[in-house]
């Protein structure tokens, strides 16, 4: 008969409970009500913003094709700054509020993983917010310039949108990793924006900044759509993906050795 005491491990896979979770996250933690608000923001802040510049007399920006540019650049512009500001707004709480309320304590409890847990947040919170201002509110976008008389080369439209998509994801995985490491909310919404907004400071006097932090891909991707040479771009496209894999990774590294 022997004494010996075989220690209790954790066998779960690392994908363990991570489709119900996103299914809590996208379906039952964010309601009817919450799609139609953020859809009504960002298309609000955006469309309506091309809207008025479009209605413009032509003559007042030097003609069509003049008024039509401007308008294209503040679409992507104006998005871009949504995306730097709006995610870290959105998400701050995203990891802290189940810390602090024991909610992240509890989902452990059950047959879920760590890794899953962060990875559902990332999922879900990346595919609500894709879809509400990059798919949704730019096929809005498209019905605006359509509307107004302009066509715009559909291929460059949505190769645009999906580098859109990269800052979104940027964003919310910096913005994810940062929640991580604390508990709390202003020090994740002050970082976060800190990052974007001070990058677009910078990048005044140090150019280079724009190769760290993507927050320029819409704005550049502009060039796609109305056929113009766009330089760098797969630089910062190849810089954007790299530190997302490496937010994922320490997001996971952290939480997973986070005693809840």
């Amino acid at each position: 008969m022997t004494t010996e005491t075989i220690p209790r491990t954790n066998t779960e896979p690392w994908h363990a409970g991570m489709k119900n979770l996103i299914t809590r996250e996208l379906f039952h933690e964010r309601s009817r009500m919450y799609w139609i608000q953020q859809l009504i923001v960002w298309a609000l802040f955006t469309n309506g913003m091309i809207a008025l510049i479009l209605a413009l007399p032509p003559d007042l920006i030097e003609g069509m094709e003049a008024l039509y540019l401007v308008s294209l650049g503040a679409s992507f512009s104006i998005l871009a700054l949504l995306i730097v500001i709006f995610i870290p707004i959105l998400l701050q709480g995203t990891i802290i509020d189940d810390k602090v309320s024991g909610t992240a304590a509890w989902i452990l409890s059950k047959p879920v993983s760590k890794k899953a847990y962060i990875l559902s947040k990332l999922t879900a919170s990346i595919l609500s917010i894709v879809v509400v201002s990059v798919v949704i509110n730019g096929a809005i976008t498209y019905g605006v310039f359509s509307a107004f008389g302009y066509t715009l080369n559909i291929t460059g439209f949505v190769i645009n949108l999906g580098l859109t998509s990269i800052v979104v994801v940027y964003f919310a995985c910096l913005t994810i990793m940062i929640g991580t490491f604390t508990t709390s909310r202003g020090k994740v919404l002050a970082a976060a924006v800190v990052v974007g907004l001070g990058a677009q400071l910078i990048a005044r006097y140090f150019p280079l900044v724009i190769f760290l932090i993507p927050y320029s891909l819409p704005i550049m991707g502009i060039g796609l759509i109305t056929g113009d040479s766009v330089l760098g771009l797969e630089w910062i496209l190849l810089s954007a993906c790299v530190q997302i894999i490496i937010f994922t990774i320490v997001a996971l590294f952290v939480f997973d050795r986070t005693e809840l």
